[in-house]
């Protein structure tokens, strides 16, 4: 009785084992997906800033083409 339990025990110590070595693949696959998924969003913040730059610019040219031209 006592080996059959102690064989229990490490058959169900095997298998938390396993699936703790598949939770870990699992966490570092995803890790590796949130830092691709980080460094898009910074790519796009920097394109953003860019369009907003632009967009700052464009609009104090046309303000001073309209001053130019109500002259």
């Amino acid at each position: 009785p006592i080996t059959a339990s102690f064989s229990k025990i490490t058959e169900t110590l095997s298998k938390v084992s396993h699936n703790l070595d598949l939770l870990t693949k699992d966490l570092e696959s995803s890790k590796s997906d949130r830092i691709t998924i980080h460094e898009e969003l910074k790519k796009h913040d920097e394109r953003l800033d860019t369009h907003a730059e632009k967009l700052v610019e464009h609009t104090q040219q046309i303000k001073t083409l309209f001053r130019e031209k109500s002259r």
